[in-house]
């Protein structure tokens, strides 16, 4: 007889302890709402039970034959061979407040499917990793949200690639574990969301996984928020070479954010191969972010929103990213930048049309592949200490002896360039390095070239990787 739940009703320990367990064909009990405190270890024995409820009850331990626990205000522990029950699908233990810990076996419930509440061990961390790495869920798995894990680090059967349809991946609060899962080897993971992890600094190749010739192959989106300990994200590669591999990771990755991050200052070194069709940084956060390397991003058709906000960024580097096609005049530019790198028709063009005169704070700028002349180099600001020029139809040099502070100065295959300003590179120069740009090659050789008398009194000269003089001689 199943009760309403407003009150509480009492039965005899003769029809609990002695009647019922008799009852050998018995195939629904139910003893929700009554004032009960035990059940008898002979339920066990009910062969023919299909369905047994004692929610709403007093129950502090239980036996061995349990499915519905919910509201067992008094409930305080699982009984520990419940790893026995190898066909439980769903296990109800809702608003069992009292309940204190799960129990080890808990791991071999390989058919469970429903797991209403998980409560943490009252011993230290490590335990509550041991049991989820045994609570290994079937690999049709399709969606995982993971939320106020306890444990130290995560279980190492998240990242197998056997879970070959698992799309959706979610973290949150996990704020014990020092590292990310490895979870670079899901060969369909398309979302990826890591919100919270109070203790990661550090972003590398844990994220990845080992021995991943493609990392994230499929995945589309990806999101880290309100990770206020995490300070830098690094090359995944690690070693000479690691770009190499890299280049070959998230082809289809199509968003990145990034929100609520303050303490993160170097972002996307050796992540240079993102596929972005839009990049959203630095909402309430990133503040400290130093370095933005943005390399390859061939579907990125836009800056990020808020970079002029980027007030700590020294470095900018972009490069490759074919489809940005206008810098929105919201953006504007970050003001601390001291190093510039720019390479690409569409981006050198963006940066001309926005007036490099403007950016006073670049000391290094590096530029390739554009198509401006030499009229258009006038505009370089006369702060700069270090300049390279690459793939440019440049004619002449006239613009360079405006630039009063710079230092070194290197020229790479400008294949028409073969004017130098007639009355010299500026006097600061310290070195000069020609590469591939044949005709000032020609011109600049030593005690030939009518441009001889134009550099020999620079330091350090060099055509094509060689010196034209050994620096000790100059000395």
């Amino acid at each position: 007889l199943r009760l309403g739940t407003r009150k509480a009703f009492y039965v005899t320990n003769s029809l609990v302890f002695h009647v019922g367990p008799r009852l050998r064909r018995l195939r629904v009990v139910s003893l929700c709402g009554y004032k009960i405190f035990q059940l008898p270890n002979d339920i066990a024995e009910l062969k023919h039970l299909r369905y047994l409820d004692f929610s709403h009850t007093a129950i502090e331990v239980l036996s061995e034959s349990t499915l519905i626990l919910e509201y067992c205000y008094r409930l305080k522990k699982l009984f520990p061979d419940i790893g026995n029950l190898v066909n439980l699908r769903h296990l109800k233990d809702s608003h069992s407040n009292l309940l204190e810990e799960m129990p080890l076996r808990i791991g071999k419930l390989t058919s469970l499917r429903t797991l209403a509440k998980f409560v943490r061990f009252r011993e230290v961390a490590e335990m509550q990793t041991r049991v989820f790495e045994m609570l290994k869920p079937h690999y049709g798995l399709k969606e995982l949200k993971l939320r106020g894990y306890g444990g130290t680090k995560f279980p190492a059967w998240l990242g197998q690639s056997s879970f070959e349809n698992l799309v959706v991946l979610r973290f949150k609060n996990c704020n014990q574990c020092t590292t990310l899962p490895s979870v670079g080897h899901l060969p369909s993971l398309k979302n990826l969301v890591i919100k919270g992890m109070a203790k990661v600094r550090s972003v590398g190749l844990e994220f990845i996984g080992k021995y991943c010739s493609e990392p994230f192959r499929s995945l589309e989106t990806l999101c880290f928020e309100d990770m206020q300990e995490w300070e830098e994200w690094i090359s995944h590669g690690g070693t000479a070479g690691g770009d190499q591999e890299a280049a070959k990771g998230f082809p289809r990755l199509r968003e990145l954010s990034i929100l609520s991050c303050s303490k993160l200052k170097a972002i996307l070194q050796g992540f240079r191969w993102l596929a972005l069709v839009w990049l959203l940084l630095l909402k309430e956060g990133c503040t400290n972010l130093s370095e933005l390397i943005l390399s390859r991003c061939r579907y990125l058709t836009a800056l990020p929103n808020s970079m002029y906000n980027l007030s700590s960024l020294q470095r900018l580097e972009i490069r490759d990213c074919p489809r940005i096609a206008s810098i929105p005049e919201e953006v504007g530019f970050p003001p601390n930048v001291r190093t510039l790198q720019i390479e690409g028709p569409n981006i050198c063009k963006l940066f001309f049309d926005l007036g490099f005169h403007n950016l006073t704070s670049v000391r290094e700028l590096f530029i390739a592949g554009g198509w401006e002349d030499e009229e258009s180099f006038q505009q370089l600001p006369a702060s700069l200490v270090k300049l390279y020029i690459r793939e440019f139809p440049l004619g002449y040099l006239s613009f360079a002896r405006n630039l009063t502070s710079l230092e070194r100065l290197e020229l790479r295959k400008c294949t028409i360039l073969k004017s130098l300003p007639g009355n010299g590179l500026p006097p600061s120069l310290v070195f000069l390095s020609i590469y591939l740009c044949p005709y000032l090659e020609e011109r600049c050789k030593k005690d030939e070239g009518e441009y001889w008398h134009l550099v020999a009194d620079i330091p350090f000269v060099q055509l094509n990787h060689k010196l034209v003089f050994d620096p000790r001689e100059f000395s």
